[in-house]
C-alpha cells in the first residue's frame, strides 16, 4: 500500500510538472497581480493579465489521537511533509488546487487486545492526505474572499508493536466544502483563515487478523456515516523570491459504526467483527515555503 501511494505522489508531482513547464512556454510568470472592485453591494472577482502557477512545499508537525469511546485511544506526534500546486484560470477566474501531505510518528495507545485484556502499547502510525479543489476568487485592496469544494482521500496505516496486535488500514473518500478568507496587513505580510465541513461520502476498514494466526481472516468492513471538520489560520510574508508561510491547523473527524464481517462461523455460533464508531483529532502546524 505505502508504495502505491508513492507512486502515486510521484505521478501527481510528474504532471504537476509538465503543466509548470508548458505556462512558462506560454509566457505565464505568476507574478503580476490586478485589483478587484469592491463596493457596498458586491464583490468583483479579480482578474490577472497573466495567471500565476504557485508551488508550496513544507514540513509538518501535529498532535494526533484517535478514540473509540470505551475501548481504545492511540496519541502521539507525527511529523512529516506537505506540498500544494495552484493554477488559475485567469477567464473565469478559478483557482485550481492540488494538495498532498505524509505525516508519521510513533504512538502510545492504551486499549486492550481482541479477547478483551487490557494492552498499552506502542504504534507505528501513518497518514496519506490527498485533495483536489476548485475556488472562485473574489478580491479587493483590501484582501480576498475565496469559497470552495473539492474531492478528497485521507489514508491511515496503523500498526502495534506487540505480538497480539494487527496491522489495520482506513481510507476515507469526502467532499471538502469551505472558503477561505485572506486579509492585507502592513507591508508585504497578509493574515487569513479557511473554514471547512467535509462531507463524508464513505470508509474502508481493513483490519489484518491473519497477522494473528491463519486461522483468522482478514476483515473488509465499510463505514457509511460519518463528518469532519477543518478549520486553519496562516500568515504569510512576501519576499523577493518566496513567500513564507505558517499556519497553524485542526481536523477532527467522528465517524459511526462500520458494517459487520463474519470471522469465524461454527454450528453453534458465529462471530463477526466491525470497526467501532470512533473520532480523531489532530491539531498541527505546517511552515512552507511558497514559489
Amino acid at each position: 500500500m505505502l508504495r502505491r501511494i508513492f507512486m502515486v505522489c510521484a505521478f501527481s508531482c510528474s504532471l504537476i510538472s509538465l503543466a509548470h513547464a508548458q505556462s512558462v512556454e506560454d509566457g505565464d510568470d505568476g507574478d503580476d497581480l490586478v485589483e478587484g472592485n469592491i463596493s457596498a453591494h458586491s464583490i468583483t472577482p479579480v482578474r490577472r493579465p497573466s495567471g500565476p502557477n504557485r508551488f508550496a512545499i513544507g514540513g509538518d508537525t501535529s498532535s494526533f489521537t484517535y478514540r473509540e469511546p470505551g475501548l481504545m485511544t492511540d496519541s502521539g506526534f507525527m511529523y512529516g511533509v506537505k506540498g500544494q500546486y495552484d493554477r488559475l484560470v485567469e477567464s473565469v477566474p478559478l483557482k485550481f488546487s492540488a494538495e498532498g501531505g505524509l505525516v508519521a510518528g510513533v504512538l502510545g495507545y492504551t486499549g486492550q487486545k481482541w479477547d478483551g485484556t487490557p494492552l498499552t502499547d506502542s504504534t507505528t502510525d501513518l497518514i496519506f492526505n490527498l485533495r483536489l479543489l476548485g475556488a472562485w476568487e473574489f478580491r479587493s485592496h483590501a484582501g480576498s474572499f475565496s469559497p470552495y469544494v473539492g474531492i478528497g482521500y485521507r489514508y491511515l496505516n496503523d500498526n502495534g508493536q506487540d505480538s497480539s496486535s494487527y496491522e489495520r488500514e482506513i481510507s476515507y473518500e469526502y467532499l471538502p466544502i469551505g472558503a477561505r478568507f485572506q486579509l492585507a496587513a502592513s507591508g508585504n505580510s497578509s493574515f487569513g483563515v479557511a473554514v471547512e465541513y467535509d462531507y463524508f461520502l464513505q470508509g474502508t476498514v481493513v483490519t489484518h487478523l491473519s497477522q494473528l494466526g491463519s486461522n483468522y481472516p482478514d476483515l473488509n468492513n465499510t463505514q457509511s456515516s460519518g463528518e469532519g471538520y477543518r478549520l486553519t489560520a496562516n500568515w504569510t510574508q512576501r519576499f523577493r523570491f518566496a513567500d513564507l508561510r505558517i499556519e497553524p491547523y485542526w481536523q477532527h473527524w467522528e465517524i459511526g459504526n462500520s458494517d459487520s464481517q463474519v470471522i469465524q462461523a461454527t454450528a453453534k455460533s458465529v462471530q463477526s467483527g466491525m470497526e467501532p464508531a470512533n473520532s480523531s483529532d489532530q491539531i498541527g502546524l505546517t511552515v512552507s515555503i511558497l514559489l
